[in-house]
């Protein structure tokens, strides 16, 4: 098997991701970092997610916007 280079993590700002981004970072950089916005009422979690993509120097950081609110009910 061919040897693992970079990684790919889907960074929401939450502990679980930056649990994950953490381990990416180490074990298998370069790491590139996604993050969703779906609609959720607050803004922390994406600033979280951009401050740890900060951090731990993820060669790429994309945001991208779905507009899910409407068909969600709850929106977190």
């Amino acid at each position: 098997m061919a040897a693992v280079r970079g990684s790919v993590v889907l960074l929401s700002g939450g502990m679980d991701s930056a649990t994950c981004l953490a381990l990416a970072a180490r074990a298998a950089p370069p790491v590139h970092a996604l993050t969703v916005a779906y609609g959720q009422r607050h803004d922390r979690e994406r600033r979280s997610a951009r401050a740890l993509a900060r951090h731990y120097r993820v060669a790429r950081h994309i945001e991208l916007t779905l507009p899910l609110g409407p068909l969600l009910r709850s929106s977190l």
